[in-house]
């Protein structure tokens, strides 16, 4: 089954991923232009998959199977990480 993301996606998640939780702004603009523009990239993707998962468009399940585990629900909290 392809993935529903595409190649500019994936390498922005791929440049992203190692880094910590809670980086600031300034942390990563420090980085390099190529890290400011994937954040550019995957959050309004990642806010459209959400607002289509809300608006029952998209099955979450369907959304955590696509996304290839970038998707986490933090059930303890009740809220997605």
């Amino acid at each position: 089954m392809r993935a529903f993301y595409n190649p500019d996606l994936a390498r922005a998640v791929a440049l992203l991923h190692h880094l910590a939780d809670g980086i600031s702004a300034n942390e990563l603009r420090v980085m390099g232009p190529a890290y400011e523009e994937a954040t550019i990239i995957i959050s309004p993707t990642f806010e459209t998959i959400g607002l289509r998962v809300c608006k029952k468009i998209a099955k979450f399940d369907l959304v955590v199977e696509l996304a290839g585990g970038m998707v986490r629900l933090d059930r303890a909290n009740g809220r997605q990480t």
